[in-house]
């Protein structure tokens, strides 16, 4: 049977494709709405990281897109007579800031606390709500209400054009790079966290700072993609860091899928559309949205990727995996033959492995009389 993860693999390059030729037949007006939704999209995708595969959920994730956005327009603004290295230099900046901001707000809640449930969630939504608030009051660095103008375009791009280019290859990276880490060694540990993250402890691990960097990784991103949205609207408002947008984004990872980086993309992109769509036509649109999410989240709580990879299942591509189900662990146990009176019980090759972490790996015992 085909692999499931080369159904993956193989989506995620049919995607990169057709983002790659989306100006080609949509027009650069409609690649530059997509360009919008690949930023939240990245943004989503921060929030699939901690949701999906840590398990812990952070209300306020527009907090880093925002920060991202408001210091890459601040820094475009101020900059504008400097070479593009130092323009970009800059920039990473902006983008290091929000990681570092998550990295010490998850240190410091979750070195206390080994539960990352609604804590952890009120924090981050009230530290949103704080920094709305923040940027509505200080109006000579953020333009307060109505937020800072005349951005100007990231230097050797522009943005009705070139600037798509440049983020969807951005997107596109995010994608492999939240798929490469799911597979290495930080990504099981993330998975056993949300797992069973007391057991964890019990091997050793630090399980806060594991969090903590799974958080600083999310604020990377979602800052990522909002150093991108200010020179691409050429402004940002208060709305880049408000409740409404945090909303948003785990909606979209709701529906399409927290558990898989390309599904989280995917959410943000396509349910953003429809929703622009529908908000031109329909004066209730949210009601269609909100109808849409309840029936996802109910019928399939793996979002829509999910149902996906169950269908691929189902018609016989599988998970190349070795994990195994609690039910499973118990190893295969060879009994002693009566002429083999020298054993009384062997284990061969016996394996356990949960949620990607390896608790034996090819484990051999015989026990003989006198042991």
């Amino acid at each position: 049977m085909a692999s499931l993860r080369a159904a993956e693999n193989a989506a995620q390059l049919a995607v990169a494709l057709v983002l790659f030729s989306v100006p080609l037949w949509a027009g650069d007006y409609n690649a530059s709405q997509i360009g919008l939704f690949l930023l939240y999209g990245m943004a989503t995708q921060s929030v699939a990281l901690c949701w999906g595969r840590v398990g812990f959920l952070p209300l306020g994730q527009a907090l880093f897109f925002g920060i991202g956005a408001y210091a890459s327009a601040l820094i475009l603004k101020g900059t504008q007579l400097m070479s593009p290295a130092i323009v970009f230099l800059c920039l990473v900046l902006a983008i290091l800031a929000p990681a570092i901001v998550a990295y010490v707000i998850a240190i410091v809640i979750f070195s206390k606390r080994i539960d990352s449930g609604p804590y952890f969630s009120l924090i981050t939504l009230a530290l949103c709500m704080l920094a709305y608030l923040l940027v509505n009051r200080w109006a000579d660095v953020t333009g307060g209400f109505n937020g800072l103008t005349g951005v100007p375009d990231l230097p050797g791009t522009d943005r009705y054009s070139s600037l798509y280019y440049v983020i969807a290859s951005l997107s596109v990276c995010v994608t492999a790079l939240f798929s490469w880490l799911a597979k290495r060694p930080i990504g099981f540990l993330w998975s056993a966290i949300a797992q069973n993250e007391e057991r964890l402890q019990f091997f050793g691990f630090a399980t806060h700072k594991l969090k903590a960097v799974a958080f600083a990784t999310a604020g990377a991103v979602a800052g990522l993609g909002g150093a991108l949205y200010a020179p691409h609207e050429g402004m940002v408002s208060p709305q880049a860091i408000g409740i409404v947008l945090s909303t948003q984004f785990i909606i979209w990872a709701a529906v399409e899928g927290k558990s898989s980086p390309l599904g989280a993309q995917l959410g943000a992109v396509i349910v953003g559309l429809v929703a622009s769509v529908l908000r031109d036509v329909f004066a209730y649109w949210e009601v269609f949205v909100a109808l849409g999410f309840i029936a996802v989240v109910r019928l399939f709580p793996d979002g829509l990727a999910g149902a996906c990879r169950q269908l691929l299942t189902a018609i016989g591509i599988r998970h190349t995996s070795t994990s195994l189900a609690y039910a499973e662990l118990a190893p295969r146990v060879r009994r002693a033959s009566l002429d083999d009176k020298e054993k009384l019980l062997a284990f061969e090759d016996v394996r356990v492995e949960q949620g990607g972490v390896k608790i034996l790996n090819g484990l051999e015992l015989e026990i003989s009389h006198g042991a």
